[in-house]
């Protein structure tokens, strides 16, 4: 009777905690992260030289310019690594999907923003679940204040784990899939800046500037507080989705960009803060979107009109 009572409270506590982690919020604030710091694993995707000068006391650091986060496929580089190759990486660094697991950047711009977003999705990729992003990343933890320590990274290996993989392909989006919503007259959304988006600035080549044709442009950074590079509420991201007339409750929503970074941003709105069901990041993006002759639209080639009216 004893035994049966004390495994009947370990259940409940289990299912307590369980429950928590999934109530957490996925967006944690730096006061939410330094009241639960002893209980959460810390991973820090900044260059390992900023991560020695100061880190959050405990974290782990694989820089996001680590080669395990990216392959090239068939000659475009960027894509998520296959999710049993990048979990043996990450159980070497003694990762696994119960960690509860805080994505730290530098917070200090939108490119650092865009990649914590990027890392945070390929977690969820992998199927990770109490997962967090810490708004406004380390500038945020520093004017809280919290607390810092020096010194280079554990070696890998160090402790060891086994990273099981549960992926979720239910926010992966493929070419054909982004073509379906473009059929379904669901225009994909480009979270590069404008001038990306119009094709004033290339990041692939002369001939592949622009945009998916019909896509709409969101940039990521109209998406964050400009001064402190942390997410706005939730009723001014859905303003700023709303101005663009996207319709939020229709789903199947699908995000890009150059290499599938910058749309991470608009991904994490839409999915994580927003709580929207069906929304996907198209890993391939524009690099692959080009590389297979699809239709691009570049208003500098002389072709007007608005992209995405």
């Amino acid at each position: 009777m004893k035994r049966a009572l004390i495994l009947l409270l370990f259940l409940a506590a289990a299912l307590v905690f369980s429950q928590a982690a999934r109530a957490a919020p996925a967006l944690a604030g730096a006061a939410w992260l330094k009241a639960r710091l002893s209980h959460v694993a810390v991973l820090d995707i900044r260059p390992e030289k900023a991560f020695a000068a100061a880190h959050i006391p405990g974290a782990r650091n694989i820089p996001f310019s680590a080669p395990l986060w990216r392959q090239s496929r068939h000659g475009v580089p960027g894509y998520m690594p296959a999710p049993d190759q990048l979990a043996r990486q990450l159980g070497r660094r003694g990762i696994t999907r119960q960690t509860a697991l805080v994505i730290v950047s530098s917070g200090k711009d939108l490119r650092a923003v865009a990649r914590a977003a990027r890392i945070f999705w390929i977690f969820r990729r992998l199927g990770h679940e109490n997962l967090h992003l810490l708004d406004g990343g380390m500038r945020a933890w520093r004017a809280l204040p919290g607390p810092l320590r020096k010194g280079a990274d554990l070696p890998a290996n160090q402790a060891q784990r086994r990273y099981i993989p549960r992926p979720d392909a239910s926010i992966l989006a493929t070419l054909e899939q982004t073509q379906d919503a473009l059929d379904n007259n669901v225009p994909p959304i480009d979270g590069r800046e404008m001038d990306w988006f119009f094709g004033y600035r290339n990041a692939l080549d002369e001939e592949h500037g622009g945009t998916i044709l019909d896509a709409v442009n969101v940039p990521a950074s109209e998406l964050l507080n400009k001064a402190t590079m942390r997410f706005l509420p939730p009723q001014a991201l859905r303003g700023v989705f709303a101005s663009r007339r996207i319709v939020l409750d229709e789903g199947k929503l699908v995000t890009f960009s150059t290499y599938g970074v910058m749309a991470a941003v608009d991904w994490f709105v839409l999915r994580e803060i927003l709580h929207l069901p069906d929304v996907r990041l198209y890993d391939g993006s524009l690099a692959e979107w080009a590389a297979e002759g699809m239709d691009l639209y570049d208003s500098t080639d002389g072709m007007g009109g608005v992209i995405g009216g």
